[in-house]
């Protein structure tokens, strides 16, 4: 029985989709990022048919690149109304 529930835990690690981002990735869009750019002008310009921007949004607030909300030109805060 605990082989089973090992086997079961194990599997459902594994769950979701795989996650684009690599290495040489993560560094071109953090260079980018810390020049000003927006991460729209990121894939506009570089990763056409790559990625989206609201992917690499998620990435920043996530924590899988190592930038802050404190690049994005908003800061993250969202604008008043």
């Amino acid at each position: 029985m605990i082989k089973a529930q090992q086997l079961a835990t194990a599997k459902s690690a594994n769950k979701g989709r795989l996650i684009k981002l690599t290495p040489q990735l993560a560094t071109l869009i953090e260079f980018r990022l810390q020049q000003t750019w927006s991460p729209e002008e990121v894939v506009g310009a570089e990763l056409v048919g790559v990625l989206s921007f609201k992917t690499i949004h998620s990435w920043i607030y996530r924590g899988f690149l190592a930038v802050t909300k404190k690049v994005l030109r908003w800061k993250g805060k969202k604008p008043s109304t």
